[in-house]
């Protein structure tokens, strides 16, 4: 029978240095673990920076559309109840061009600059949007044929229908810019008033 011989000292030196390897990582799969979670941070951190963007974008465009719609409606409104010139059948418009109208003689809309202003009665103008791009305004007759770009006086009786184009934007970076079209009948000159 064989008995061990005992172990030399380089015998143990080397066992055991075998053994410290096995249990740990080695320099190439360290970097390769902090390679891969580097790569993995990079990429959600990126997802989650989009996502917030959308989200603040979407709350920019939100707020624009209820702006410029409340305007709108405050346009439609004062439009609307454009009132006949005394003892005719006509709308008592004193002038109207593409980016301002006159009526009742002292009550207009118009672009001030980047400003849709309107000033009722005589009264102080108030701004009813800001950041406007665009402000156009189109008259139609009777018949709904559209009327010449700027009417006064006497050629503003046959305005029957009004078209109004607003387009506004914020100064988001992202270029963030909302459109509302709508049309006006005017009621005082619809059949039956």
């Amino acid at each position: 029978m064989k008995t061990a011989r005992p172990r030399t000292e380089i015998q143990r030196r080397t066992s055991r240095s075998a053994s410290w390897s096995r249990a740990g990582f080695t320099l190439v799969e360290l970097i390769a673990a902090i390679t891969i979670t580097a790569f993995v941070a990079v990429i959600t951190t990126s997802v989650l920076w989009t996502a917030v963007n959308a989200t603040a974008r979407g709350g920019i465009q939100a707020d624009l559309q209820t702006t410029i719609s409340t305007a709108a409606e405050q346009v439609v409104r004062h439009m609307r109840n454009i009132p006949k010139q005394p003892n005719k059948a006509a709308p008592d418009i004193a002038y109207l061009k593409p980016t301002a109208i006159v009526w009742s003689t002292d009550t207009s809309l118009s672009l001030s600059g980047t400003n849709l202003v309107i000033t009722v009665a005589g009264g102080t103008p108030r701004v009813l949007l800001r950041d406007v791009q665009e402000f156009e305004i189109r008259a139609f007759d009777e018949s709904n044929n559209e009327l010449a770009r700027n009417l006064t006086n006497i050629q503003c009786e046959s305005v029957r229908r009004i078209s109004i184009r607003i387009v506004a934007s914020r100064g988001d970076g992202a270029g963030t810019t909302e459109l509302v079209r709508t049309k006006v009948f005017i009621r005082s000159m619809l059949s039956g008033t």
